[in-house]
């Protein structure tokens, strides 16, 4: 876990996991194992990460995602399947 990190009630997180600064796993988040978050997360309520899925720094991630692939840096993601909808860049 990285400094400032927000856990929120109901989570589960997986084995070998590994969690930024400054990240926000919201209520009722489950998270498989071996997977990486990077700095200035957000999961939203709900959400689904399946094993092996890294998400890139400052990424969000809507509530009720299902993640089952990488997500890259700086985007806003969601769905079931997530996918990246728009760039938060710039």
């Amino acid at each position: 876990m990285g400094f400032g990190v927000t856990i929120n009630r109901g989570t589960s997180i997986g084995h070998h996991t590994s969690i930024g600064d400054f990240s926000t796993v919201n209520p009722g988040v489950h998270i498989a194992g071996h997977c990486r978050i990077g700095e200035g997360v957000a999961l939203g309520m709900g959400s689904i990460v399946f094993d092996h899925i890294s998400i890139g720094d400052g990424s969000k991630i809507g509530g009720g995602s299902v993640v089952n692939k990488d997500i890259p840096a700086g985007v806003l993601a969601y769905g079931n399947p997530c996918k990246v909808i728009r760039d938060l860049k710039g």
